[in-house]
């Protein structure tokens, strides 16, 4: 029966690491790769219902406010699509965000290997490098992006490199380490060859991060990724072939263009007018916001009377205000940017927090050690048994602290700081891009963090998942009253025997991987037949 459970483990790990993988890595090269990726897990999530029902117990007080965010971004648009007429097709980007949330769960429940998304980023970021470098100078493209709009290529090419800047952090192998920086470097040419401007100003407010507070990531790497950008940036310069030397001039033309008056429909100007636009909109509804053809048809009445410039209509005309934030003012009002800010602020805070009690935990585990060794040296010659005690005291401070062992620690912390320059990533793409205007680039931004938040919950504490209960046919177990303390037997009161410490076999029990009470537990499973 053990031999059955572990290979039914097995065959789940297996096939949650290969989703794991396949979705990063097919994410930037097909058209189905994002989409398929949030269907197999979550029929995967429907598969494995009853265990990750347990999980969604288990873990609700830490994962509740995320899920609400995006729940109340799906149910607001809902109500306007309800009670305004809007179509129904608005529908479909938040509720499969809400949706691909139940990855997480998959995460939980199968356990795969952090290093499978690692390896995925940077594998998918060098895949993608290569198509658009081929589209680029096989096939003549000016502004190549793959099976996407160059905009969103570039800025998920740039979310999976900083995915694999900090698998390169906790890379442990020499096989690691170069598929992390191989993917950095692709990810970030991947970005240049796309022509895409706005990406970059996200990709050095998300590096301030680990340059700002220390210990996030190595010194070197700290350092040196800002350094790696630079430097691809100004070979990307050097080179004609690449276009960037281009796209540069281009943005300085613009600007000058802008600011003295020419009707031009240059790119940057028609997103300076876009948000000028986009604010006297907002002014006039900004409670309920107006669907799109509302609002352009009041912006082609300001173009008529000469109070904004025709430029904003140029073909290709843009289909949206090129800034998510002002895009949902204007679309759904106040509210609906506040929904829209919840699932940027949910997971931040989500993620912060994981990120600063995994670092609290790891300090407070160093000290436990050191406190254990200092004790151990100073009674090396007392007799055996006091120092176990003294031992299995440490241990059982380190428990009390919620500490994980020293692994979970690491993956805990390493998903948490990933999942942090994910969503700041995506607040900048936003500031000249409506990034969540695209399917796809939706689902990924759901998708990665929900698969982020499982590692971080596989890393701290939890409570015992009853899927092994039901493996070994064992029935749903009662919560355990807390036990009062027994007096001492009378031999160990009389001195003839070892005095029983009270906290060392929750301790022992701790440190062998089984949560406390578990001897307990198992007695009362064994009376079910376990």
């Amino acid at each position: 029966m053990h031999s059955s459970v572990l290979s039914r483990q097995g065959v789940r790990q297996a096939w949650a690491t290969a989703l794991v993988l396949g979705f990063p890595l097919t994410s930037l090269v097909t058209g189905f790769g994002i989409g398929l990726a949030g269907f197999l897990f979550l029929f995967t999530a429907c598969c494995w219902w009853r265990d990750c029902r347990d999980v969604l117990s288990a873990y609700w007080p830490q994962v509740r406010w995320v899920l609400f965010a995006f729940l109340l971004h799906f149910l607001y648009q809902a109500w306007l699509v309800a009670g305004q007429g809007r179509g129904a097709n608005t529908l479909d980007a938040p509720g499969r965000m809400a949706l691909v949330l139940s990855a997480l769960l998959v995460v939980r429940v199968a356990g795969p290997p952090l290093a499978a998304l690692w390896l995925g980023a940077a594998g998918g970021a060098l895949l993608g490098a290569g198509f658009v470098a081929w589209q680029r100078w096989m096939l003549g493209l000016d502004r190549p992006g793959g099976l996407l709009n160059p905009i969103t290529f570039g800025d998920l090419s740039l979310c999976l490199a900083l995915v694999a800047l900090v698998g390169l952090a906790e890379a442990r192998t020499a096989l690691q380490r170069w598929s992390a920086g191989i993917g950095i470097a692709a990810g970030l040419a991947a970005s240049l060859l796309t022509g895409s401007r706005g990406g970059w100003l996200a990709l050095a407010a998300a590096l301030m991060l680990p340059a700002w507070r220390r210990g996030l990531l190595p010194r070197r790497l700290a350092l040196g990724a800002p350094l790696l950008a630079c430097a691809l940036a100004s070979a990307a310069w050097a080179l004609p072939q690449t276009g960037v030397r281009t796209r540069v001039a281009e943005g300085v033309r613009d600007v000058r263009l802008y600011l003295a008056g020419s009707p031009l429909p240059t790119s940057i100007g028609v997103r300076l007018e876009l948000w000028r636009a986009g604010l006297r909109l907002a002014a006039e509804h900004p409670w309920r916001g107006q669907d799109t053809p509302a609002y352009k048809r009041r912006m082609h009445e300001w173009v008529g009377v000469g109070e904004l410039s025709p430029a904003v209509f140029a073909p290709p005309e843009p289909p949206h205000l090129h800034n998510d934030a002002l895009q949902a003012l204007v679309t759904r009002g106040i509210p609906g940017l506040l929904a829209w800010l919840g699932i940027l602020v949910a997971p931040f805070a989500f993620f912060r927090a994981q990120l600063m009690n995994a670092q609290a935990h790891a300090q407070a585990q160093a000290q436990a050690q050191a406190r254990a060794r200092t004790h151990a040296h100073a009674h090396a010659h007392a007799h055996a048994h006091a120092q176990a005690q003294a031992e299995a005291e440490a241990e059982a401070h380190a428990r009390a602290h919620m500490l994980a062992p020293a692994p979970e620690a690491g993956t805990r912390r390493a998903a948490a700081l990933a999942g942090l320059l994910v969503v700041l990533a995506y607040a900048g793409f936003g500031l000249s891009e409506v990034i969540f205007w695209s399917m796809k680039a939706s689902v990924f931004y759901a998708l990665m963090v929900a698969l982020l938040m499982g590692w971080c919950l596989a890393g701290g504490a939890s409570r015992a998942v009853p899927c092994a209960q039901r493996a070994f046919h064992w029935r749903p177990l009662q919560p355990l009253q807390r036990r009062r303390k027994r007096p001492q037997p009378a031999a160990a009161a009389i001195g003839e025997g070892p005095p029983q410490d009270t906290q060392a076999a929750p301790a022992q029990a701790a440190a062998a991987g089984q949560p406390q009470g578990g001897a307990e537990q198992q007695r009362q499973c064994g009376r079910h037949g376990g």
